[in-house]
C-alpha cells in the first residue's frame, strides 16, 4: 500500500491510502492543523499495521508489545454495541470500571477502565490517559479489512480533541475505544466501519454544544467590554453629539446581543470550526449590531431617517435596539434612503430648463 498526503484549499492536510492501481482506498476523514501532524498520522497507521501498536490517547510513553506483560482480569467484556439512544444520553463521568496495576519490567503501567477484551483484541485506558489498543490474532498484525477501521478511529480521535468540551472527552473517548472493540470483531461480511456510527453521531452533537457556546460567550464577552468603554465616554464626554452616537451604539450591540440570546439554538454553525474562529464570528455580530445603533442615531439625527425621534432620546435608544437586533432593517432603510435621492437627482435632470 503507498499512503499520500496532500494539503486543500482551507490550509488543512489530509492522507489517504492508495490500491495497487492508484485508486484511493481511504483517507483521514478531516483534516490535519499542519504536515507535522499528518506525517505522524501515517507513521502510527502504518506502525499498527506492520506489528500491531498501540494507540496513544493523550501525549506519553508507548511501550511495544513486548515490553508488556499484562494480566487482564476475568470478566466479561463490556457492551459494545451502543445503540444511537444510549449515545446521546452518555454522561460526562463515563464507565466505571475497576483499576489494575500491571508489572512491565520494572515499570508499573496501571490500566485505568477495561473497555474490551478477548482472545482477537484488547482496548483499554491507562491512568496516564491513554486510550491503548492491541491486535492479537493473527500474529498481531491487523487484517487488511480492518484497516479502514483504524483509520475512522484515528480521524474520530483527532476530531475529539479539537471538537467535543473538555467535560464530555473522556466519555466519548470510552464509547470510542468501545466501538473500535467492536470492529475488531465484525464479521467477514460487515463492514468494521459501521462499529463508528454512534460516535461519529455524538461527537457531531456536542461539537455543536461547543460551537455555540463559544459563539455566545465571545459576544457576550464583547457586548461587555463595549459597555466598559462607551458608558464612561458618554458621561464625561464633552461633545454631547459623540456621546449619544456612542451609546446609540451600544444600544444597538444590546439588541445584537438579544438576537444572539434567542436565536442561539437554532444557529447555523460549522461545529469543526476552531474556538477563535467562532468567537470571531461572535464578536462580528456584536460589532455589527454596535455600527447599525450609531449609524441609526446619526441618520435620525440628519433627519435622513425617522426624524421624528431625533429629539426623545428614550425612543431613540430603543430603536437603536430594534436596529441592534435586526441585520436588516439599517440596511433596508439606507437602501430606500439611497433610492429616494437617486429618483429624486433623476427627476431633476430630466426637468425642462425653466
Amino acid at each position: 500500500m503507498n499512503y499520500s498526503h496532500f494539503k486543500d484549499a482551507n490550509g488543512k492536510w489530509w492522507w489517504c491510502i492508495l490500491g495497487p492501481d492508484g485508486t484511493v482506498i481511504s483517507d483521514s476523514g478531516s483534516g490535519y492543523v499542519n504536515e507535522e501532524q499528518c506525517l505522524e498520522a501515517i507513521n502510527r497507521i502504518q506502525g499498527s499495521h506492520n506489528g500491531g501498536l498501540e494507540r496513544p490517547l493523550a501525549a506519553g510513553p508507548i511501550l511495544t508489545t513486548e515490553q508488556q506483560e499484562i494480566q487482564w482480569p476475568k470478566s466479561e467484556p463490556p457492551k459494545t454495541n451502543a445503540t444511537e439512544a444510549e449515545v446521546s444520553n452518555l454522561k460526562p463521568n463515563g464507565p466505571q470500571e475497576k483499576t489494575q496495576r500491571i508489572s512491565s519490567e520494572g515499570n508499573a503501567l496501571i490500566v485505568d477502565v477495561t473497555l474490551g477484551e478477548s482472545p482477537i483484541a484488547s482496548v483499554f485506558t491507562t491512568k496516564d490517559k491513554q486510550l491503548r489498543w492491541r491486535y492479537k490474532a493473527n500474529s498481531g498484525v491487523l487484517p487488511f479489512r480492518l484497516l479502514g477501521a483504524v483509520l475512522e478511529f484515528d480521524s474520530i480521535m483527532a476530531t475529539i480533541a479539537v471538537s467535543v468540551p473538555k467535560s464530555y472527552q473522556k466519555a466519548t473517548y470510552h464509547i470510542l475505544g468501545k466501538a473500535l472493540f467492536a470492529a475488531f470483531h465484525t464479521p467477514e461480511e460487515t463492514k468494521p466501519i459501521g462499529s463508528f456510527r454512534a460516535v461519529r453521531i455524538f461527537v457531531r452533537k456536542k461539537a455543536k454544544e461547543r460551537a455555540r457556546l463559544t459563539y455566545l460567550l465571545a459576544s457576550m464577552a464583547a457586548k461587555i467590554m463595549l459597555g466598559l468603554v462607551v458608558i464612561p465616554f458618554y458621561l464625561f464626554t464633552v461633545n454631547s453629539s459623540a456621546g449619544l452616537v456612542a451609546l446609540g451604539g451600544w444600544f444597538g450591540s444590546v439588541g445584537a446581543s438579544i438576537s444572539v440570546l434567542q436565536r442561539n439554538a437554532s444557529l447555523n454553525l460549522d461545529p469543526w470550526m476552531s474556538n477563535r474562529y467562532l468567537a470571531l464570528h461572535g464578536i462580528a455580530r456584536i460589532v455589527l449590531g454596535f455600527i447599525f445603533g450609531s449609524v441609526f442615531v446619526m441618520a435620525s439625527k440628519a433627519n435622513f431617517i425617522l426624524g421624528l425621534v431625533r429629539d426623545n432620546s428614550y425612543s431613540l435608544l430603543v430603536l437603536c435596539i430594534v436596529a441592534g437586533f435586526s441585520e436588516r432593517l439599517i440596511p433596508e432603510l439606507l437602501s430606500k434612503f439611497e433610492s429616494s435621492q437617486f429618483d429624486s437627482a433623476k427627476a431633476k435632470n430630466d426637468s425642462p430648463d425653466q
